[in-house]
């Protein structure tokens, strides 16, 4: 069962030197720098194949690097190309960042062959309800640039690990700096159980919808 843990704050550490080694990140480094996703809108405790995951932010004065390990053998996602609807398709490691009262947040997808859902919502309106109700295409929110971010993928037998570097423009930053605040979470589909798929979150979400913001945590560049 998997342990609730109401954390509102995630300190992002300063990034170190970075290793070319993707399968450093595994089960074994995990620490209290990296947050655990959980299933906390369920009162009865995580369902039946839930798999731990864990998620990290680290940063740099040029950007962020986000980085997860999560559990679960032959994960997968039948994406192909850049920008495809990830979530209806496998696995996805997913993550929601927002400067500080910016006037958009960011969504990204990144699938176990290293495929990306890119995504830029304004927080003005109601676009989410708009291509939900079919009245809006969810292609006008998508970022189409394939150099937007960088990522990579590693997958082991029992686990798998992403790490991405979004460069501080990406936020509308020129640089990141000691004590900035952001707000975000990070969020999993896992696809490698015996059921259709299982979600989780880093977030204390009262209901499992990843764009809830005033659930999201308070992501401050310690």
């Amino acid at each position: 069962m998997a342990t609730k843990i109401n954390s509102s704050v995630w300190i992002a550490a300063p990034w170190g030197e970075p290793s070319a080694n993707l399968a450093e990140l595994s089960p074994q480094i995990i620490s209290a720098s990296w947050q655990p996703l959980q299933q906390a809108w369920r009162a009865a405790g995580a369902e039946s194949g839930f798999q731990p995951g864990w998620a990290r932010i680290s940063w740099e004065s040029h950007g962020l690097w986000l980085e997860s390990i999560f559990m679960g053998k032959a994960p997968g996602n039948r994406a192909r190309q850049l920008n495809e609807y990830t979530w209806e398709l496998g696995d996805i490691c997913e993550f929601f960042l927002q400067i500080e009262g910016g006037a958009e947040y960011l969504e990204l997808h990144v699938t176990p062959e290293n495929q990306r859902l890119q995504l830029a919502w304004p927080v003005i309106g109601q676009p989410l309800q708009a291509v939900r109700a079919g009245t809006l295409p969810l292609e006008k929110f998508m970022i189409p640039q394939g150099d937007w971010v960088k990522s990579a993928v590693h997958i082991a037998a029992d686990f798998w690990a992403t790490r991405t570097f979004m460069p501080a423009a990406r936020l509308g930053l020129e640089q990141l700096r000691a004590g900035q605040s952001l707000r975000g979470a990070a969020c999993r589909y896992d696809c490698t159980s015996t059921q259709p798929y299982v979600l989780s979150s880093t977030a204390y979400f009262q209901v499992p919808e990843y764009h809830a913001r005033e659930a999201w945590h308070r992501i401050v560049l310690g």
